[in-house]
């Protein structure tokens, strides 16, 4: 007997393909898995907006037009859903254009840090190895923790979805 897995709903497109991404992310850092993380985050909305608008919504106190008012709405209380936005789309057009969350130009500003030492469990970055970073203009941004965040606000969005 086989199995199909497909996906159908939000619930299947976060445990499918975001949830896999994320552990594949966290189990080793690449840039491979850090774009394909930073695109299924982002393509949440799209799922989020298609499938549970009306949760999405009330959640968020305000009605959206398309799925392309979500993240800029969320950005608004936290850079991270910029940042995994721009990270996003300048891995699918290279170049960013229009009104990006960031100073991210270009897919060139995604890169990954190799260092001996780090700053440890007392800062953002994690302990030497292998650190995903994006130059945010002049600044550079360790992309760890606001990888989690975004990841977290779903996780937690489709365990609402799920509990009803």
């Amino acid at each position: 007997m086989s199995t199909v897995k497909e996906l159908v709903n939000l619930g299947d497109y976060f445990e499918l393909i975001v949830q896999e991404d994320y552990t594949d992310y966290k189990s080793s850092i690449s840039l491979r898995k850090c774009v394909h993380l930073a695109q299924s985050l982002f393509h949440m909305a799209d799922w989020a907006f298609s499938h549970e608008r009306a949760a999405l919504e009330s959640l968020e106190g305000r009605r959206f037009e398309s799925e392309k008012d979500i993240y800029p709405h969320l950005a608004l209380g936290s850079s991270s859903f910029g940042l995994i936005r721009d990270i996003a789309n300048a891995s699918k057009h290279v170049n960013l254009s229009g009104k990006p969350s960031t100073n991210i130009k270009n897919v060139t500003d995604l890169k990954i840090e190799t260092s001996a030492f780090g700053e440890g469990t007392f800062g953002t970055a994690r302990y030497g190895g292998i650190n995903p970073i994006a130059f945010d203009g002049d600044r550079v941004v360790y992309l760890d923790e606001h990888m989690h965040e975004v990841f977290q606000y779903w996780l937690d969005f489709t365990n609402t979805i799920s509990a009803r």
